[in-house]
């Protein structure tokens, strides 16, 4: 689990994604931004989702919905493989992602399965008012 900070080196990424090669919880700034307009920050992201190391990005906020879409950014950041975590909590969003890892889930059944919910611990997509990608 990484928490995201303006200046966040890349390099930090890419290195803690060798240690935890079953993927990674990104902790975004507020609604689901990060440093999308650093080119290696992206190319990076991109990398290693497209290799096998899922990234699962969450709220740093303590209430509401990570929804990358909202700002320019955040869509960079999904465009680029991360999936979003919706209202998860860091430890659900963590058990989440290394559930299914356990399985060898594929790309796109993983993000569905992190994006679904299982035992109350994150609200339904269909719940919210505004489309979620």
């Amino acid at each position: 689990m990484l928490k995201l900070f303006p200046g966040f080196d890349p390099q930090l990424l890419y290195a803690a994604a060798e240690i935890y090669l079953d993927g990674m919880v990104l902790e975004l700034y507020g609604s689901g931004n990060g440093p999308a307009a650093n080119d290696e920050f992206t190319a990076t992201l991109r990398h290693l989702s497209q290799n096998g190391s899922p990234m699962v990005g969450i709220s740093q906020c303590l209430y509401g919905l990570l929804e990358p879409g909202a700002y320019v950014s955040g869509g960079r950041l999904l465009a680029n493989g991360l999936i979003a975590g919706l209202d998860l909590t860091p430890e659900a969003a963590l058990t989440k992602l290394l559930f299914p890892r356990l399985f060898s889930t594929p790309g796109a059944e993983l993000a569905d399965a992190m994006q679904t919910p299982v035992t109350r611990e994150m609200t339904s997509r269909n719940a919210w008012s505004s489309p979620l990608t």
